[in-house]
């Protein structure tokens, strides 16, 4: 047996705090899922009781996944132990060892595999949530409370509120320049409120409130006295300057000179608040060239530039004289506009802190944020804190914490109040993390909890994983050897006092993982040689930021080519087979630096992905579907259609569009096709019609021969998912159109809309170090990490005395500005050291002397690294000549990978695979998604001026025959709420829940405020319909209020309205499972349509499982029962839209007559299993489907529809469920 090394997972103690620090590569969760077992077989704990924590919902399901694995093969080990059979390994060898009852420990793990599902491996949202909610009384939190996981669009309103409020009585300049500055645009607004909001401990250091700014109100009387004397005197100093031009030297006066040089004096005087917003907004650059031009009229410089022979005779004027103080004036109005900004941020900052949370309170609701630090405080009140710890240290005796260097002090204060300050002996805590792999700060992550903690806990009770997993055993030396060069390699410049650096390396040793081995045969027959090599620039290269980004893409891609061409030809193998693009990945810092890459890849003829987190509605192809969507929602518009067609989706060229001019047959076959997919579109659905149009124009073909063509189609298939989701929940082709708009402008933060990889074929893989957190990639390429990150672009944030401050001040003192230059710097070496150990078999890395007035090496982690810069580096490479290389690269032109006979086949179209039926939970709205459209005949109904509405249901066209009036003069029930502002998903939503809770029976202006007013306005702003403290808020609510009397009180058969059933007499959303042990669909349809019922085709299909539903109401009235269902569909803009033509074609088009009858049969089965003498004749009263937006009490049957199905329909329909399948 192999001599047995000591590990963590097997020697760290099961009591008090233990933290293990887990180098890059060293099995973090492998060591995690080991304690997992070891806690349940030597402490007996069930998986209930042991909490495991994690950062993501993906690593959270990760480490489940782990747990259990090892649970099950821990079991197998025992039951071979108990068998007899010799286990050699070093994780089980020793745990057997301790074993002395192998019978109870089998028994333990069969029990916690079978107990498993109880385990609490979440993340730390979701324990704060859970316990929040479960210790509602112990923690003070609220009992019902809506948890919201992304509050940027609450945010985003909070930061327009502010803005309006602020800029409606701030100085018309100031405006001016906050509406024309980039950093000022709603969107850079919310990036640095977020990231503020994301690191909640910080202090915000405020400059003192400047006011009204005296200097700005100078600079600008000024200006307005040089615009009237230059409106007065224009001609006169034109004519002057025409005149006497020749006295000056013609080197800066030429006429062209001149004539330019007033065009650009004239354009800033004709509004100086609009030209000072511009120069103060403008580049550097561009500011100095008008200082220049105004420096050259000014008195002075004219004296000095006559022509001697002229020296004295050039004329003086009064706007020469004025022109002489204005680059003063401009400067000091910068500077004062510039203050005033910077207090403009500091405000939002510190209203926003204090109004979401306030909003959040309002609406009874809370953000993550709320809820970690929520239970940090109920923990750490006197009173009730100890008695919640200790009930928590009873539910969870053990806990482990994963990547516990991305916590914050929230977050520790947690486990610090229930297994920190308690008896060890009572409760463990282990928390396992890498202090040098602290890298998402920006997210609210703080490196120094981490070092906090790691002196909160004794030195006995610290740990290392000494053995790196991921490397071939040259890497794994070749970077100690790389990171021993410097004692203080991840903690530069310690502050006065501090005895050694609180982040160190420690070397780490080869694991037993094998790795597979890399072999270059056109160097050497050896494997894994010089596994770190460092390209460096040989020649002239340039010397600037910009040069040496150049030239790192090239010359990446140039190495890149040279590895998949030593491929090609069978000499660089990796296990043995040639390496792949699959094997390659490329980290870069910026997604900028990730276009050039895949530029310059795509030039030199190899595939490459971008993992990106940016959204796809920021795509190029958004723009063209945009196009396309506008076009298909109205084909009649020739204008949209020609867009749509020149896109690159429709591929019109210029000459089509010329021989349309003439072709009046050709352009109305282009106008019919749009028709067409309008037609499909209204019918079945945004999909059917995109699908349609990818078949019919051939667009897969003609798109994937473009540049970038994988990427356009990736892009475009995404987007059509997501128009997809939304389509199904909104009415009306505009309205979709107005979404995908709406998300181009500010799209939602969601994983869904992040770009996706292109495929998952053999391609280089190109994405940001933050992305490659926690991957391994067999060969990795660091193009840029000599670029320095810039300490003063974005909020100065930094550590001054262990506390986190956000400086919003307007200069930082120099001792403030090394701590905010080391802190940027600190963070940039954990981001190098994430990006240098991705790699499992070799991993280049640029460097670049980049040294300018603006940029140096020497203030990147490189150069940090490297004191000596390529001299460091040679000196590493004599040192270790087998293990490190330095590579000279000249700046050539991009190489193109040889061509190959077994290349991949082109990207083309495939048919979507067979899939063969079999059990499944259905519902209505899965058979009418599926559905097909039929040619359905309704009577025709007369045009009169109320018939002339627009419809805007999806699945229920009506031609526009009037436009519709202004918004603003509509009923609320017609407008409610703002189309654009809300989906039709969530109106729905919030219509239906103001019902599910009302007492019909009350009028809604009269309820308690346990209903009434205040669930309409809790409804109201749970979905975003009101926001902050709107003034319109009860006339709103009292709008919405009345509405709904009207639906209660409207007649719907005689003697009979809503407002006359109780509440004991109702049921709402009565969900159903209905077995379906063969329903033959085709039969369905026919039964259906026999009863005189206009339902869509749903095909030959033989549905096996359960029919699941929920009916919105069903109510009892004089001992009958029925079915109501809630429609908020928009059906026009008056109640004649709501008449019997608008709802037959409403419920025609939209399949709701197929959901009636399912919902009649789940009634009818319901009340069979539950009346004694059930007769459907009797007590079966119908189906009522109400259009709420068209029902008044005054407008008698409008928005009321009404059915009653036979009793023979229902006794089919009811044994067409229940029939089993036919045998043969």
């Amino acid at each position: 047996m192999s001599e047995l090394k000591k590990i963590p997972a097997i020697d760290a103690p099961l009591s008090g705090v233990q933290l293990i620090q887990a180098s890059a590569g060293t099995g973090k969760t492998w060591t995690l899922s080991a304690l997992f077992a070891r806690l349940v077989l030597e402490r007996g704990l069930e998986p209930k009781q042991i909490l495991a924590i994690t950062f993501t919902k993906a690593a959270a399901a990760e480490l489940r996944d782990r747990i259990r694995k090892r649970l099950v093969e821990t079991l197998a080990a025992v039951q071979r132990a108990e068998d007899g059979e010799a286990v050699d390994d070093p994780f089980y060898t020793p745990l057997l060892a301790r074993l002395t009852d192998r019978t109870t420990a089998r028994m333990r793990l069969k029990q916690a595999l079978a107990d498993f599902d109880l385990a609490t491996i979440t993340t730390i949202h979701g324990f704060c949530q859970g316990v929040l909610s479960e210790q509602a009384l112990a923690s003070g939190a609220p009992l019902d409370v809506e948890v919201i996981t992304d509050t940027s669009p609450l945010l985003r309103e909070i930061i327009q509120d502010f803005c309006r409020r602020q800029w409606r009585q701030a100085d018309p300049l100031l405006v001016s320049y906050y509406l024309n500055t980039g950093a000022f645009s709603l969107g850079e607004l919310q990036k640095f409120v977020q990231g503020v909001l994301n690191q909640g401990q910080a202090q915000l250091f405020i400059g003192a409130d400047s006011g009204n700014d005296a200097a700005l109100t100078r600079g600008k009387q000024q200006l307005d006295a040089l615009q009237v004397l230059w409106q007065q005197e224009q001609a006169a100093v034109r004519a002057l300057l025409a005149e006497h031009g020749h006295m000056l030297s013609q080197t800066s006066y030429k006429p062209e000179l001149i004539r330019k040089g007033l065009g650009a004096l004239d354009r800033f005087l004709r509004d100086p608040s609009a030209g000072l917003a511009e120069f103060i907004g403008s580049g550097s650059t561009a500011a100095k060239a008008f200082l220049k031009v105004i420096e050259n009229f000014s008195s002075d410089k004219l004296q000095e530039k006559t022509a001697k022979k002229y020296a004295g005779q050039f004329p003086h004027h009064a706007l020469f004289d004025a022109l002489h103080d204005l680059p003063e004036q401009l400067e000091d109005c910068r500077a004062a506009i510039q203050r005033q900004s910077r207090l403009f941020r500091q405000q939002l900052a510190v209203y926003c802190q204090e109004t979401l949370t306030r909003r959040l309170q309002q609406q009874q609701a809370q953000n993550f944020d709320m809820q970690i630090k929520g239970l940090a405080q109920a923990l750490g009140d006197a009173d009730t804190g100890p008695g919640l710890a200790e009930a928590l240290r009873a539910r969870y005796p053990a806990a482990l914490v994963d990547e516990f260097q991305d916590t914050d002090d929230a977050q520790y204060r947690i486990l610090q109040a229930v297994y920190l300050n308690a008896d060890p002996a009572d409760s463990v805590l282990f928390l396992v993390g890498d202090p040098k792999q602290a890298i998402y700060r920006f997210r609210g992550a703080d490196v120094y909890t981490y070092l906090r903690a790691y002196d909160d806990v004794p030195d006995s009770a610290k740990h290392d994983l000494a053995d790196n997993q991921r490397s071939v055993k040259p890497l794994i030396e070749a970077l100690n050897a790389f990171f021993a060069q410097k004692d203080d390699a991840f903690w530069p410049r310690p502050e006065q006092g501090e005895d050694q650096a609180k982040i160190t390396y420690t070397p780490v040793g080869k694991g037993a993982k094998p790795c597979a081995a890399l072999v270059d045969l056109r160097e050497s027959a050896g494997t894994d040689r010089q596994p770190l090599r460092f390209l460096t620039p040989d020649g002239d290269c340039g010397n600037s930021k910009d040069d040496g980004v150049r030239w790192a893409v090239r010359a990446t891609v140039n190495e890149i080519v040279r590895l998949l061409h030593g491929a090609q030809e069978e000499k660089l193998l990796l296990d043995g087979k040639p390496v792949q693009g699959r094997d390659i990945a490329i980290l870069v810092r910026a997604h900028y630096q990730a276009d050039q890459l895949r530029r310059e890849l795509a030039r030199a003829g190899v595939k490459a992905a971008m993992q990106s987190n940016e959204k796809v509605f920021a795509s190029a192809e958004a723009e063209d579907l945009s196009q396309l969507l506008a076009a298909m929602a109205e084909p009649h518009h020739e204008g949209k259609v020609r867009a749509a067609l020149a896109t690159r989706l429709c591929g019109a060229t210029v000459a089509d569009f010329l021989r349309w001019q003439t072709d009046t047959a050709g352009w109305t076959e282009q106008l019919q096709r749009f028709q067409d997919y309008q037609q499909t579109w209204l019918r079945r659905g945004f999909m059917v019609a995109w699908r349609e149009f990818l078949q019919r124009d051939s667009v897969v073909a003609r798109v994937a021969t473009l540049p970038g063509g994988e990427r356009i189609l990736t892009n475009l298939l995404h987007l059509a998912e997501l128009l997809h989701e939304e389509d199904r929940q909104r009415d009306g082709q505009h309205h979709l159109c107005e979404w995908l708009a709406q998300q181009r402008r500010q799209p939602q933060d969601s994983a869904n809309a992040e770009l996706r990889l292109e495929s998952d074929e053999n391609l280089v893989k190109i994405l940001t170090i933050h992305a490659s957190k926690g991957l391994e990639y067999p060969i990795v390429f660091a193009p840029v990490l000599w670029t320095p990150p810039d300490p003063n672009r974005g909020t100065p944030f930094y550590h001054k005395d262990g506390e986190a401050i956000f400086d919003l001040r307007d200069d930082l003192d120099p001792g403030d500005q090394k701590l905010l230059e080391r802190e940027v710097l600190s963070e940039d070496l954990r981001l190098g050291y994430v990006a240098l150990t991705r790699a499992a078999q070799r991993c280049y890395v640029a460097w670049f002397p980049v040294d300018t007035a603006k940029t140096t090496v020497d203030d990147s982690c490189l150069g940090h690294w490297l004191p000596q810069g390529e001299g460091s580096l040679h000196a590493l490479s004599e040192q270790h000549p087998g293990l490190i290389a330095v590579q000279p690269v000249a700046f050539d032109a991009v190489q193109r990978l040889p061509a190959r006979g077994d290349r991949l086949p082109e990207l083309r179209e495939t048919p979507a695979p067979a899939v063969p039926g079999g059990w499944r939970v259905t519902s209505f709205s899965d058979l009418n998604n599926n559905s097909q459209p039929q040619t359905i005949t309704l009577p025709a109904a007369p045009v009169t001026p109320d018939d002339t509405a627009a419809d805007h249901d999806r699945d229920a066209p009506q031609p526009v025959l009037d436009p519709a009036p202004p918004l603003a003069e509509l009923p609320l029930r017609f407008r409610f709420p703002h189309p654009a502002r809300l989906p039709a998903s969530v109106t729905g939503n919030c219509l239906h829940g103001l019902f599910e809770h009302l007492d019909f029976t009350r009028p809604v202006a009269q309820q308690s405020t346990e209903h009434g007013h205040a669930l309409v306005e809790r409804q109201l702003r749970r979905y975003g319909v009101l926001t902050g403290d709107d003034t319109d808020t009860p006339l709103l609510v009292q709008d919405v209020a009345d509405w709904l009397d009207e639906v209660l009180a409207t007649p719907l058969a005689p003697g009979l309205r809503l407002a006359d059933i109780p509440r004991a007499h109702t049921l709402r959303e009565l969900d159903f499972h209905l077995p379906l042990p063969a329903l033959r669909t085709r039969a369905l349809v026919d039964t259906l349509r026999q009863a005189g019922l206009p339902v869509p085709e749903l095909g030959d299909q033989t549905i096996r499982g359960f029919l699941k539903g929920s009916i919105d109401l069903v109510f009892r009235h004089e001992g009958r029962w029925y079915v109501a269902d809630y429609k908020s569909n928009r059906l026009g803009h008056d109640y004649a839209a709501f008449g019997p033509h608008g709802l037959a074609q409403a419920m025609a088009h939209g399949g709701y007559h197929l959901q009636a009858a399912l919902y009649a049969v789940a009634l009818h089965r319901w009340l069979r299993s539950r009346l004694r003498d059930y007769d459907p004749a009797v007590h079966l009263g119908g189906v009522y489907y109400l259009f709420i937006r068209g029902m008044h009490p005054a407008q008698g049957a409008h928005g009321v529809h009404a059915w009653q199905p036979s009793v023979a329909l229902l006794d089919t329909l009811s044994q067409l469920l229940a029939a089993e399948e036919a045998t043969t």
